[in-house]
């Protein structure tokens, strides 16, 4: 009985490994993506190559830390991008992921990241916070509270 069950678990499992696992060669080949400057700073460029993509279709080149697309480009026929890629002045500081965005040869979407050491610049300036303006009000605020809370005793005891 022992024997039945192992051998029935056994050929469940190879039935399933085959049907998960599909044809050999049956997945497509993965994009790949490099940076000419993992470390840039702001205001620079860098040149990005990547492979992979659909052929003739157009790649967007996106950035953590900014607003927007950085760049497009065209692939060639092999589906081959090369691009150069400007690196904001207001880019964040830090760590930031470049993506590559667009369709596998397939017509798939696909997207292939790269991390970035961004650095350069000074952070953007704090905004002036209005903290003096704030203090003489609440400091008037408070003068005016203290005449008002004297002004009501003595008209408590006038009236007495």
């Amino acid at each position: 009985m022992r024997t039945r069950t192992a051998v029935s678990v056994s050929a469940i499992l190879a039935i399933a490994t085959l049907c998960v696992a599909g044809p050999a060669g049956a997945a497509a080949p993965l994009g790949v993506l490099t940076v000419s400057n993992s470390s840039p700073t702001r205001s620079s460029e860098i040149h990005i190559a990547s492979t992979g993509w659909q052929p003739h279709a157009v790649v967007s080149v996106l950035m953590t830390g900014t607003n927007g697309v950085l760049a497009q480009a065209t692939s060639d026929a092999t589906g081959a991008v090369h691009a150069a890629v400007p690196i904001p002045a207001d880019a964040a500081s830090g760590r930031q992921v470049l993506s590559v965005v667009g369709s596998t040869p397939d017509g798939i979407p696909q997207q292939i990241t790269s991390v970035l050491a961004v650095s350069g610049g000074l952070n953007p300036p704090a905004t002036n916070r209005p903290w003096p303006i704030v203090f003489v009000l609440a400091a008037i605020a408070a003068v005016l509270m203290l005449v008002t809370a004297r002004s009501d005793r003595r008209l408590a005891v006038a009236k007495r």
